[in-house]
């Protein structure tokens, strides 16, 4: 696996999370048969029960499947900033915390580096480079 592709599987797992919290909150929506009225009330419709148990049961999947998922988002942190840990320039990991970890734009990495939007792109490319070799040495 690449450096790049190794540090982007946190906001990945973020990712997949935020889409399952939106699924849950639409299958919450179906169950509970709840529309809004024009006049900003909550009308419940009516539903089948067989129908609510199918949607019950795909909601308690669901919330599973965000708890695997958020314990596997903790445990690629951890390991995303062990290796970042080992990059050995401090600018190197300053910069693939703020990308990888906070999800910052360039932009804002360049303008908390007090640098150019060049210069850290230029930067980030050694830094993948050092990530490289960290993880090189973490395989053997």
């Amino acid at each position: 696996m690449e450096a790049k592709q190794f540090l982007r599987q946190y906001q990945n797992i973020l990712t997949d999370i935020r889409n399952l919290e939106a699924q849950k909150l639409e299958l919450e929506g179906l169950a509970m048969g709840v529309t809004v009225s024009t006049d900003g009330e909550r009308v419940q419709s009516s539903g089948r029960k067989d129908r609510m148990a199918e949607l019950a049961v795909k909601i308690a999947d669901t919330e599973r499947e965000i708890v695997e998922q958020r314990t596997q988002a903790f445990y690629e942190l951890r390991e995303i900033e062990q290796v970042i840990a080992q990059v050995k320039t401090s600018d190197y990991r300053k910069i693939l915390h703020m990308r990888y970890i906070e999800n910052q734009t360039w932009g804002k990495i360049a303008v908390s580096l007090n640098c150019s939007y060049q210069w850290v792109c230029k930067l980030h490319g050694r830094a993948l480079l050092e990530t490289e070799k960290v993880l090189k040495v973490d395989k053997s």
